[in-house]
């Protein structure tokens, strides 16, 4: 099943749900996970996210090596076939 699909399977239960208590459950559960993902960033080094900030700044403008350039650029430096 892809994701898509599973986010719509969830969707559809979560409208049968009639009760407020319930209701408040999930609320309470996303605002966790939410902050979550929000205290990850936070709790970063500023160096790190100085570099993450610059990394993504560069892959924008067009600034990228693509993994198979990578690999053939490793194994000529390191004589691997």
């Amino acid at each position: 099943m892809d994701f898509a699909t599973r986010k719509l399977q969830l969707l559809e239960q979560f409208m049968k749900i009639v009760s407020t208590e319930k209701i408040e459950k999930l609320e309470q559960f996303f605002k966790k996970e939410i902050s979550n993902e929000q205290d990850v960033w936070d709790e970063m080094p500023q160096t790190v996210q100085e570099i993450v900030d610059q990394s993504l700044h560069e892959s924008e403008e067009g600034k990228v090596i693509s993994h198979q350039e990578v690999i053939a650029k490793a194994k000529k430096k390191y004589n691997i076939s």
